[in-house]
């Protein structure tokens, strides 16, 4: 009788998939520096990830956590510039009873909450300078003091941190401490954009085709030659994610087996207009990398100051660019004034504003209410509601942008999605069905990391109709007028829809029957 062996564990490590050398050697440095996060250890080395959005930092992190002894403790996460100043700091290290107007109850931060385990504090160059010497301070000591407090309490914690950002130039600039920048750098590690990985894009391409195959129990797509050949060439400015968002894209709505480059291109994202065979020209520069700053000016310059066609570019979503536009300074971008090194100015009173040159277009229109758990335990969960909520508000944009959609209408508990603006796209109302069912997957199914979180209940209705657009606006999806009842009639469908049901109106029904099942 043959007795089958059982399979050794496979390493985290092995979830990054790749076999180009720099991924080679990131999984060397992984496992050897897993070996040095022991529990107790006071001087646990802090990683710092630098990499362009959508590299797999956060990834990188986890796999780093579930490497070495913390594995069994918890892995938490915050988005540094997810959540404003004023409520920062009690997220991070806690608030006592009566510490301000709403602290009716004393709560540990996230630093006493990941005892024994990691912190990844993402977007970490977004930190306040009037916490950094805090966070250093925690960083050093293993000590944290809660808001409010006088007392200290000690944590072990391994923080690794990670930006897109240049520190150095930060610290030079005076926005970022030095001191806190080389005690965050102790070990740096940076992770390659996807244009310079050569053959990793296809197998990422082809290991992301079967994950969603299985995910949405459908037969996986096959890419040809000529498809394998696109990937290589194609430039990638959203990096894994958007090669991840793009074959699930594939996956769901084309109908062949085989994939080509004409179906690769079709359901790609529409791009800027200086792109040459459906790929974006990457930011180029001279010399040293360009800070944050001047990539988003010569973005800008690139796209003639349109910043969704700018936001692409960059990797980033419109309104996380318009937060580092404000943030920055950067309002308006001069031509005039590049050959003399301006690049950010003021628009003038007088600058005359053209007339709108309105179109009429298409779109499916997706309306989401989201409603929160009325009560739960103080203690249950280690986010405050704000980080939850801003957590998840972040995970549906991305799903939402993954399938091409744009946000109308953004509220605490209603939003408002329209897919085929600024440009028209292919099968516009099972791209809005498509991601309306990856949002009540997600919901259904939680947080990936396993965290105990309060999870919201979601009601979702879509609809096809028109609407007026002013093309001529630099940012088209800001003046858009509804025809009829294209906004107004999923919101009425919300109405009437049970807690995760997804309503779909008649002309949206008529249009997908065949692809899902409707009743």
């Amino acid at each position: 009788m043959d007795h089958l062996l059982p399979q050794p564990p496979r390493h985290p490590t092995e979830r990054l998939v790749g076999t180009c050398p720099a991924i080679a050697a990131l999984h060397t440095q992984l496992r050897h520096l897993a070996a040095f996060d022991t529990l107790g250890n006071p001087a646990v080395p802090t990683v710092l990830l630098q990499g362009e959005t959508g590299t797999g930092k956060g990834l990188v992190a986890r796999v780093l956590h579930d490497s070495g002894p913390r594995a069994q403790g918890p892995f938490l996460d915050v988005n540094c510039a997810a959540i404003p100043e004023t409520l920062l700091e009690a997220e991070l290290f806690g608030v006592t009873a009566g510490a301000f107007t709403d602290a009716r109850r004393a709560k540990p931060g996230l630093f006493e909450a990941a005892a024994g385990g990691t912190l990844f504090l993402d977007e970490i160059d977004a930190l306040p300078l009037a916490l950094q010497g805090k966070l250093l301070t925690a960083i050093e000591t293993k000590r944290v003091r809660r808001v409010g407090a006088v007392r200290e309490h000690a944590v072990d914690v391994k923080v690794v941190t990670a930006t897109q950002a240049a520190l150095s130039a930060r610290v030079a600039e005076g926005r970022f401490r030095a001191d806190l920048y080389h005690r965050l750098a102790v070990i740096v590690l940076v992770l390659p954009p996807l244009r310079e990985r050569g053959d990793d894009s296809v197998l990422l391409a082809q290991q992301f085709l079967q994950q969603y195959a299985e995910a949405h129990r459908l037969p996986p797509k096959r890419l040809s030659r000529a498809a394998t050949e696109w990937l290589q060439r194609y430039d990638w400015p959203g990096n894994v994610r958007e090669l991840s968002h793009l074959m699930e894209r594939v996956t769901l709505l084309s109908p062949e087996a085989r994939i080509d480059p004409q179906t690769l291109e079709w359901l790609c994202l529409p791009r800027a207009p200086t792109t040459t065979h459906g790929a974006v020209a990457p930011v180029e520069t001279e010399g040293q990398p360009l800070d944050e700053p001047a990539r988003i000016t010569q973005a800008l310059r690139q796209t003639q100051g349109n910043v969704v066609q700018a936001a692409r570019v960059l990797g980033l979503s419109r309104k996380a660019l318009r937060y580092r536009m404000r943030r920055y300074g950067i309002a308006h971008i001069s031509d005039e004034g590049q050959d003399a090194g301006t690049s950010v100015h003021q628009a003038p009173r007088d600058a005359v504003v053209p007339a709108p040159a309105w179109e009429q277009k298409p779109v499916a229109v997706l309306a989401l209410e989201v409603t929160w758990p009325a009560a739960v335990e103080p203690d249950a969960f280690y986010y405050e509601p704000w980080t939850v909520h801003t957590r998840w508000e972040h995970t549906v944009l991305e799903k939402v942008q993954g399938f091409g959609g744009v946000i109308l209408q953004q509220g605490p508990s209603l939003l408002l999605v329209a897919f085929g603006l600024p440009r028209t796209l292919e099968q516009l109302p099972h791209r809005a069905v498509q991601t309306a069912l990856g949002i009540r997957q997600m919901t259904a199914e939680g947080p990936a990391t396993g965290e105990q979180t309060p999870r919201p209940t979601v009601r979702q209705a879509v609809h096809w109709g028109q609407v007026l657009v002013d093309t001529g606006a630099s940012d088209p999806t800001a003046r858009v007028l509804p025809i009829a009842e294209t906004l107004a009639e999923p919101v009425r469908l919300i109405g009437q829809a049970a807690p995760g049901e997804i309503l779909v109106s008649t002309p949206v029904r008529r249009l997908v029957e065949g692809w899902f099942e409707l009743r």
